[in-house]
């Protein structure tokens, strides 16, 4: 969906929610193991870096932009993770921001939301050729579930 931000600029937003039978700690260690992505996420096939906050890791994807540079914004260890990108000339052209966000949701279980942002000063003209991203947030959702709960 498209929303307005408080600068006027436009903004369009794909979420995806889980519940995973499983503690967010746990969740937490898949979900900043680099070295393992390949093996289970449908999205990234290599990771260089380690995450930790204000680091800038690159990921390579199975589509395009194959190899993408991704800053760790934020870094709250069991609870959220928020990974950063740009492109364009100037960077604020279009900026991508991927939320995590881990909440216990009763019993052993844990629900991981994904809120992926596609914000900047360009966002609302080349946001029409943003395809939908629901379909790959929820695999990749899944592939987190699988993953944990094996």
């Amino acid at each position: 969906s498209l929303i307005t931000t408080q600068k006027g600029w436009r903004m369009k937003v794909f979420t995806d929610e889980i519940t995973i039978a499983a503690d967010p700690d746990t969740i937490w260690a898949t979900l900043i193991d680099g070295a393992r992505y390949p093996t289970w996420n449908p999205e990234v096939v290599k990771v260089d870096g380690a995450f930790a906050r204000g680091v800038t890791l690159t990921m390579y994807r199975n589509k395009e932009p194959r190899r993408s540079p991704v800053t760790v914004a934020e870094f709250q260890p069991g609870q959220k993770l928020v990974l950063t990108s740009s492109g364009g000339m100037p960077s604020s052209l279009v900026k991508a921001k991927h939320t995590f966000t881990l909440t216990p949701a009763g019993g052993s279980g844990t629900r991981v939301a994904q809120r992926l942002e596609f914000g900047g000063m360009m966002a609302a003209t080349l946001g029409r050729s943003i395809p939908d991203q629901s379909a790959a947030m929820r695999e990749v959702n899944e592939a987190l579930k699988a993953v944990v709960e094996a």
